[in-house]
């Protein structure tokens, strides 16, 4: 598994920082090694502060 987490303050920049994370998990080409798996999870999520929960969670397909 593969996780890009980011934090955010406030619940109005969620959106903005899933967006930010998954752009990561894809340049980045994490996941990506000598031993590939069959089944790789890659998951980018945004931990929200003010709601005090993870508020966005998205799967990353491989590039």
């Amino acid at each position: 598994m593969v996780f890009e987490l980011k934090y955010a303050d406030k619940l109005n920049q969620t959106s903005s920082l899933l967006k930010q994370a998954v752009a990561k998990i894809q340049s980045r080409n994490y996941g990506d090694t000598l031993f590939k798996r069959q089944i790789l999870w890659r998951l980018a999520m945004v931990f929200c502060a003010e709601s005090r929960k993870l508020a966005e969670v998205q799967a990353v397909s491989a590039p």
